[in-house]
């Protein structure tokens, strides 16, 4: 909710042509590795649709109204990923804490948003059966999107990139929040000064 405020103040003061959301989120796992940076294409709020009983039991019946990214962008980062640009020497360059050892990749795909933050894979596996494509989740992408769609008459274009620092379960903690944080704006910054506007 906070996050789709302050997008919808920046858009009123700035009218900007891109808005761009950099960070951390969870990556479902099997599907992508720590450190691996997400392009969110589509976004949507897992939260929302209905809670109910069925055959006496708790259930969630979701609705998901779902964001996409603009179709251009989403070519140029697929060719990125293709091409691994940019995806060594971000790896290389990193000092500041551990780093894994597998390769960095760059990955776009589908990212559910929702209100609280995960530590329960049971959640994720509910979350997968609305879209068994994600790859990622997160608690304020949904909030951006849906505020430029809806406050701007001239909407920005929107980019959600974020790098996995966990996997949503028991197994959560902050090691790799440093390395995921740095991932995610080192990219975003690649793209914007190399590519955004070639």
């Amino acid at each position: 909710v906070s996050s789709s405020a302050m997008t919808t103040k920046i858009q009123l003061k700035f009218n900007p042509d891109y808005i761009f959301m950099v960070g951390i989120c969870a990556g479902v796992e099997g599907k992508t590795n720590l450190g691996d940076i997400i392009v969110a294409d589509p976004v949507w709020d897992w939260g929302s649709g209905k809670s109910t009983k069925v055959d006496g039991v708790s259930s969630h019946l979701p609705s998901p109204h779902q964001i996409s990214l603009d179709a251009k962008l989403r070519s140029k980062l697929m060719r990125l990923s293709m091409e691994r640009k940019y995806l060594n020497e971000i790896y290389n360059n990193f000092i500041l804490a551990k780093r894994p050892e597998h390769e960095l990749q760059l990955i776009v795909g589908p990212m559910a948003s929702g209100a609280s933050v995960i530590e329960d894979v049971d959640i994720v596996k509910k979350i997968k059966s609305s879209n068994r494509d994600v790859i990622a989740v997160e608690m304020e992408a949904y909030g951006v999107m849906a505020s430029v769609n809806i406050a701007a008459e001239l909407p920005a274009k929107v980019i959600v990139i974020k790098s996995v620092c966990d996997f949503a379960n028991l197994n959560k903690n902050n090691d790799w929040q440093k390395y995921a944080a740095y991932t995610s704006t080192s990219f975003t910054f690649n793209f914007i000064k190399n590519e955004l506007f070639v």
